[in-house]
């Protein structure tokens, strides 16, 4: 959910700051989803020979990455057109 920073400070310094402990915080939520994925994967592959077990194991994270590497590409890409729509400036009147 988008939070505007600024109605919780005043200054870039106290925003960056929050912006930092958000990434921390999601950071470590990421990071045990990843890890129970990566235990359910390893039980559901617990039977299956080595080289299967290697190949699901890799598949899944590789989706996985591929997902969050997308997401986090468009998310990048409409900011960047944000920023060059908020620098051309208000449309010339038609006239």
């Amino acid at each position: 959910m988008h939070v505007n920073m600024f109605s919780y400070s005043n200054s870039r310094r106290e925003i960056k700051a929050a912006l930092n402990q958000h990434q921390k915080r999601d950071s470590k939520v990421l990071s045990a989803l990843d890890l129970t994925l990566g235990g359910c994967v390893a039980f559901l592959i617990r039977n299956q020979p080595p080289l299967n077990a290697v190949a699901i194991f890799v598949a899944t994270f590789a989706a996985l990455t591929g997902m969050r590497y997308f997401v986090d590409q468009s998310v990048r890409n409409f900011y960047l057109h944000r920023l060059d729509w908020e620098d051309a400036g208000p449309d010339d009147p038609v006239g």
